[in-house]
């Protein structure tokens, strides 16, 4: 690794200043402390020998000058005193007597002094006589001068050492550490969690003992592989719970609630529609979102877990506006984070979407309320056959209440002979094929067998995996009595259809005759009459009436043919006498004469013939269908196919026109023709049958078993 630290940084080392400011501040304060005690002991020392001075003069000098006052020996008081005051620090002394002075050496020179006074006497004849007072008067200015150039000298080479000692081992503490502790620091910024790992290695001579340096740098190499391989763990970790989050849906947030701001993950806004910088991260961005009938209600709870000593976590489901404007349901959990004295600083959580755990509760909610309320028997069966559930409706259709039924096995409301068609529906079911309603017989709780409809239906998990079977059960005794007296009132209406049509025939082949018989004979008869008039006319008379003779033939022959058609349409003499083929041909010649649609017919002619009523049916139909071309189909060409194959008569009519929805024919003018049509072939128990699609024509196909006639 390159030099991290230069050596003249060693003088701005702030660690060794504080080392040297340290010594110096030490070694000083042990300086001045023994300093002090040693001036302590000279000043101590100095007072003791001017009290030794003082007691001297009082044991030694005292009686002496005493003798010499009381003798009057002026020269030898003077002698003796002056040598007192050449002792140190004895600046003056006086002998007086009686307020005037005896003697007297020195001066007064010090502020601070030391006075003593001793009385004088001496005796004479056993008597005690005070003859004068011995004043001495001790300095101390200079005892301090003493001690102030003492503590000078003692302070001046104290600090002269000290600095020498601080400045080595200022030098020795960053050979030792400073440099090494420099390098460190210097390797540690220049650390790279993401670059190539470098170990710290000590600029230090090799093959010396191991120290605490040492040791500092292989806990840093340690902890930098540590580090390395916690960050690479936390990256991965990090990864994978950003992945998490984003296939969550999890979107997180950070309320600083000292300034209200609002950290908003990308997810959060995802969840919203927006795109991360579309959204500041301020509090006021989600308050302005919230549905107004939710956001009192959420800041209350809010604040009263805030407000609230610290306990479980805050949760809260409430709405969002999203960014089409719609709102979307939102799950958000969050815990605050407190200071020292348990006051909430900050709020950290996330939410989710649960529109559609939402909307599934209440469908489910829905469907709940369906299902309590529906007149349908509804039950839900495990795949055990255990009953699930078991509606209101359920209980009056069944006689069982809920308590009773749930719990024991479908087979409780299944006939014996009917369990095991319930199993192949359940496998068919089970297989994936779609069942329509069924209709079957179910149990009471009295015994009594009720018709019923059931719809099956598989209830499946998240996975699509089926776990129960429900059943919708119709009760069908009423519908099944109203069946069976509708199906009685049709087969009598049918009845009664296939009587009139009878009578009908009958009647119309009763005018035939008559027309036939009476007003056809008289109208050949007039026919004739009027031919013979020209024989017997002259030819003035002929003349004459000539136009009006020809009108009237004119007219007579209109009227036959009239009579003629009118015939035809009553009962066709050629059916009764030639069968349905030549009727057929018949109808489709004068169809292709009046309406000018081509029309074709084939067929064979039926050998033995059908019962007249079976081929007055078939003929009927076949008319009525040429008529409903001509009105409505548009058509262009029409096929009449008759023939018989295995025992079976089949009649086909067919036209190219617009043709019909076959599937789905409302009773309309249009539509009643086929409704008569398919009465009138299942009266004579021919089948009846009707192919078409719009824009592709219609087919009418009739069939007829022989062994039906």
């Amino acid at each position: 690794m390159k030099r991290v630290v230069p050596d003249w940084e060693m003088f701005r080392s702030p660690l060794a200043r504080r080392l040297i400011v340290a010594i110096v501040l030490v070694s000083s304060t042990i300086t001045l402390c023994l300093t002090v005690l040693q001036l302590y002991g000279e000043y101590r020392s100095a007072l003791g020998g001017i009290q030794a001075v003082f007691r001297q003069i009082e044991e030694v000098h005292l009686k002496s000058m005493s003798e010499s006052l009381w003798t009057t020996d002026t020269t030898g008081i003077q002698l003796q005193i002056e040598g007192i005051a050449r002792v140190p620090n004895i600046e003056y002394i006086e002998v007086s007597d009686g307020g005037k002075i005896r003697a007297q050496a020195g001066h007064h020179a010090s502020r601070e002094i030391i006075e003593r006074q001793y009385p004088m006497t001496y005796v004479y004849r056993g008597q005690t006589h005070d003859i004068g007072t011995l004043t001495v008067v001790a300095g101390l200015d200079g005892v301090y001068r003493g001690l102030v150039n003492l503590a000078f000298i003692i302070l001046a080479s104290n600090a002269l050492k000290t600095f020498l000692v601080a400045g080595f081992a200022f030098a020795f503490f960053y050979w030792l550490v400073n440099r090494h502790l420099l390098y460190i620091a210097g390797y540690l910024r220049g650390l790279d969690l993401h670059g190539r790992a470098v170990p710290l290695i000590l600029r230090r001579a090799a093959g010396r003992r191991s120290d605490e340096l040492d040791e500092v740098a292989t806990a840093i190499n340690f902890m930098h592989e540590n580090t390395r391989s916690m960050f690479t763990k936390l990256q991965d970790s990090e990864a994978r719970l950003r992945l998490s989050i984003q296939a969550s849906g999890i979107g997180l947030w950070d309320w600083d609630l000292a300034t209200n701001d609002v950290y908003f993950s990308p997810e959060w806004k995802i969840q919203l529609g927006y795109r991360d910088e579309e959204i500041p991260n301020r509090f006021e961005e989600w308050k302005c979102r919230v549905h107004p009938e939710d956001l009192e209600r959420v800041l209350a709870q809010a604040h009263a877990y805030l407000s609230s000593p610290p306990r479980g976590g805050f949760h809260v489901e409430f709405r969002l506006r999203h960014k089409d404007g719609s709102y979307r349901w939102f799950y958000a959990q969050a815990d605050a984070i407190r200071d020292g004295a348990g006051k909430p600083v900050r709020m950290l959580g996330g939410h989710i979407d649960v529109t559609a755990r939402k909307r599934a509760e209440r469908d489910r909610a829905q469907l709940a309320a369906i299902v309590e309320t529906s007149n349908d028997a509804i039950l839900t069966r495990g795949l055990d056959r255990t009953i699930l559930s078991w509606n209101a409706a359920a209980e009056r259709l069944f006689g069982w209440s809920a308590q009773e039924a749930v719990g024991q096995t479908i087979d409780l409301i299944i006939p014996p002979e009917r369990q095991g068609v319930l199993s192949r529906f359940i496998e068919r079911m089970a297989a994936g094929e779609p069942l329509s309603p069924v209709e079957t017989i179910h149990l009471r709780k009295d015994g009594a067998r009720i018709p019923t409809q059931v719809t099956f239906s598989p209830v499946r998990d998240e996975e699509g995996k089926v776990i129960a079977y429900s059943f919708t059960v119709r009760d069908m005794t009423e519908l099944k009595r109203k069946e069976e007296a509708l199906r009685g009132s049709a087969n009598r209406l049918r009845e009664l259809a296939y009587r009139l049509r009878t009578v009908e025939e009958k009647e119309r082949h009763a005018i035939s005759r008559e027309l036939h018989d009476r007003i056809g004979q008289d109208l050949s008869t007039l026919g004739l009459i009027l031919g013979s008039l020209g024989a017997k006319l002259s030819q003035e008379s002929l003349r004459a009436v000539a136009t009006p003779l020809q009108d009237a033939q004119g007219l007579l022959k209109s009227v036959v043919a009239n009579v003629r058609d009118v015939m035809a349409e009553l009962r066709p003499p050629v059916l009764d006498d030639y069968g349905l083929l030549a009727a057929l041909r018949q109808l489709v010649t004068e169809f292709a004469r009046r309406t000018g649609i081509a029309a074709e017919l084939s067929g064979v002619d039926l050998q033995p013939r059908l019962p007249p009523i079976v081929e007055t049916a078939m003929f009927r139909i076949s008319q009525e269908a040429l008529n409903n071309i001509a009105k409505h189909a548009q058509a262009k060409h029409v096929e009449i196919s008759l023939h018989e194959a295995s025992g079976r008569v089949m009649l086909d009519i067919a036209d190219d026109g617009i043709g019909i929805d076959a599937s789905a024919r409302p009773p309309d003018e249009k539509h009643w023709g086929l409704a008569t049509m398919r009465e009138r072939a299942e009266a004579v128990g021919i089948a009846f049958s009707l192919e078409s699609a719009p824009g592709a024509g219609i087919r009418i196909a009739l069939e007829l078993e022989r062994t039906a006639t």
